[in-house]
């Protein structure tokens, strides 16, 4: 299966996974960040200011990336 095909199958679920958690907390802060990417095992990411980027970074990117890394394929996965 080829690289894009792979991460978006495991960046949906990662993606639902972490939202489960706290469904509307995590609306408010990540409808403000975007997937622009991902290349290399490297996850880039645009968010609409400094603070929600901080915010998602603290709360949430280590629970996507752990989620991500589960999908054996795609090896170690690093935000941008």
């Amino acid at each position: 299966m080829e690289e894009r095909t792979l991460f978006g199958e495991a960046w949906t679920n990662a993606i639902a996974r972490t939202k489960s958690r706290s469904p509307s907390t995590f609306e408010q802060w990540f409808s403000g960040v975007q997937l622009d990417h991902f290349e290399g095992g490297t996850l880039h990411l645009i968010a609409r200011d400094e603070f929600v980027r901080d915010w998602v970074q603290n709360h949430y990117i280590p629970d996507l990336v752990s989620h991500l890394e589960a999908t054996p394929e795609l090896g170690s996965v690093t935000v941008s």
